[in-house]
């Protein structure tokens, strides 16, 4: 999306749209390759909701401050949401890179369904 159209919340309210869509056309996920360049894909997606397991090279590197801060993890199953939630996104945005990513359908109740309410209803991202 062009720069002068960011942060107006349109990108969130079509993937709201397409969401809702495809999860009433039976769909349980959405799978998308997130760009490795911040703007345009692995940095924003997971605001919106789309979910990925921390990859174990990149969950090495954000080891140290995950360990200091308490945060449980296995690689291999450690997930992007996990960090949100424990409040380490930071490190997402640190260390994270381009990777495919998910939308989770299956439930009004999934991470990824529960993220794009909250942005929508706050018209945060």
């Amino acid at each position: 999306m062009k720069k002068a159209y960011r942060g107006q919340g349109i990108g969130a309210f079509s993937l709201a749209i397409e969401a809702m869509a495809a999860s009433q056309l039976g769909f349980a996920k959405i799978v998308a390759n997130a760009a490795n360049h911040p703007d345009v894909g692995w940095v924003v997606w997971p605001k919106l909701g789309y979910d990925a397991v921390v990859e174990p090279d990149i969950l090495l590197k954000m080891k140290a401050e995950l360990d200091a801060a308490g945060v449980n993890y296995v690689a291999g199953q450690f997930r992007i949401s996990d960090l949100w939630d424990s409040g380490h996104y930071d490190l997402w945005e640190r260390f994270g890179c381009g990777c495919i990513m998910e939308f989770d359908l299956s439930s009004e109740e999934s991470w990824s369904m529960r993220r794009i309410a909250e942005v929508i209803s706050n018209e945060e991202v």
